[in-house]
């Protein structure tokens, strides 16, 4: 699901990955359980400077599996939704910029 696609479904999404994650989380012994517990909430909220640069590099990396989807045949139009969706951030929008443009068959000397 792209970014936008998760805001749209708003807390039913939540909720859904929550129970997700704890059926996981329920599977390890019970410290372990909460210290990933507490990691993956520190991701989900973005609320580290690391757990930014997780986050961000998570859209990225969507933008390079839409791209080897594309390369490898998939229709472009398929994949749209996930070039649209935001990435935020200087970085992640100079990465998607330079995606885009790889995309398009111009690809910068180095990305």
């Amino acid at each position: 699901m792209t970014p936008k696609q998760k805001r749209r479904r708003g807390p039913a999404y939540k909720r859904e990955e929550e129970a997700a994650m704890n059926r996981i989380f329920s599977r390890l012994p019970e410290p372990l359980a909460e210290r990933y517990r507490l990691i993956w909430e520190e991701y989900r909220e973005a609320a580290s400077p690391e757990a930014e640069i997780a986050v961000q590099a998570d859209k990225v990396e969507m933008l390079l599996q839409a791209l080897e989807y594309e390369e490898a045949g998939v229709d472009p139009s398929r994949l749209d939704r996930f070039w649209h969706a935001e990435v935020g951030g200087d970085l992640p929008s100079e990465l998607a910029g330079a995606l885009m443009r790889r995309r398009r068959g111009r690809a910068p000397e180095s990305v």
